[in-house]
């Protein structure tokens, strides 16, 4: 499922947008429950870490911690 849809992160100042587009409303609830386990997680932790690095607001040390966790 995770192929079909996009997550994206806008950061702006000290506020975070966050969008998923491509997800089939048939499964939506589907969508939901695989975003709380760790698959899920991971991608929603990818794209965030992916945002950050593209919003040059956090210095490399910042970002290699993010991509510790």
């Amino acid at each position: 499922m995770s192929s079909q849809i996009v997550t994206t992160f806008k950061i702006v100042g000290e506020t975070v947008d966050i969008g998923f587009t491509g997800i089939p409303i048939e499964s939506s609830g589907q969508f939901f429950s695989w975003l709380g386990t760790d698959a899920g997680i991971n991608a929603l932790a990818d794209a965030f870490v992916a945002a950050a690095k593209d919003s040059g607001a956090f210095p490399e040390e910042f970002i290699a911690e993010l991509e510790q966790i």
